[in-house]
């Protein structure tokens, strides 16, 4: 009886051993599969790099702002845009607005475009600059910003 046991010990840690081993393995396996994946999506990542750098396209991003006082108008708003992508800008459309609010941002602002606002199309060749369509902020709004009775918010989009 006692040889029985000691049998069926034997047995069970066979088997333990065993299960331990095909965990191992398949662990093992799972881990080069991760690695696999790890090194082809780095490889996919860093080809998509070197692409977008010999990508010859447009890259528009804002410059800088003028501001000047008309005598009459106020400050007259416009926003630089510059190219400094290797080819021009196709089909360029932008769009310039401005609004008030004397207690700041509102959390729930839209970013919707105002009777004010002109959309206008555009042409930026490479490395050039352009500057949007203006936008007149009254001089009475701008005598209330400068009194702390509101401020004033320019947005706009390029597409």
């Amino acid at each position: 009886m006692l040889g029985a046991l000691h049998l069926e010990k034997d047995v069970a840690e066979s088997i333990a051993a065993l299960a331990t081993l095909g965990l191992v393995i398949v662990t093992a396996v799972l881990a080069g599969f991760t690695l696999a994946l790890w090194r082809s999506t780095s490889n996919l990542v860093r080809g998509e790099r070197e692409s977008s750098k010999r990508a010859p396209r447009a890259y528009v991003t804002p410059g800088h702002v003028s501001a000047p006082a008309i005598a009459g108008v106020g400050r007259r708003i416009s926003i630089e845009l510059r190219n400094g992508g290797k080819t021009p800008t196709r089909h360029l459309r932008m769009r310039l607005n401005f609004g008030t609010s004397p207690d700041g941002w509102p959390a729930n602002f839209n970013y919707s475009d105002v009777p004010h606002g002109v959309t206008t199309a555009g042409h930026i060749g490479p490395d050039q600059s352009i500057y949007t369509p203006h936008v007149d902020v009254p001089v009475l709004t701008i005598q209330q910003v400068v009194q702390g009775q509101t401020r004033v918010y320019v947005w706009g989009w390029v597409d």
